[in-house]
């Protein structure tokens, strides 16, 4: 088993997303709300925080050319789409 050796020189920058307003989670810990929704439940970030690549990533977050996180759109209703014929 051979050792590769990497410098700070070799690894490529991870883009930084930084929070420009408070985001929270709804109930189900995947909707992504802006603050002062009713439906919030967890707060995900504060204006300033860094947001992991990762939790970016499995919420759907990412930033605009500006700089700024994407316009965080609340999704349907999960519960009230379970109970609509698929078939119809």
């Amino acid at each position: 088993m051979a050792f590769k050796h990497t410098t700070l020189k070799d690894m490529k920058p991870m883009p930084k997303i930084i929070a420009d307003r408070r985001l929270w989670l709804s109930e189900d810990g995947v909707t992504v709300l802006e603050d002062g929704d009713p439906d919030a439940r967890f707060l995900l970030c504060a204006a300033g925080t860094h947001i992991p690549d990762s939790d970016a990533e499995r919420l759907g977050l990412s930033l605009t050319k500006a700089g700024k996180l994407k316009a965080v759109k609340k999704s349907e209703d999960k519960a009230a789409r379970k109970g609509e014929d698929k078939g119809a």
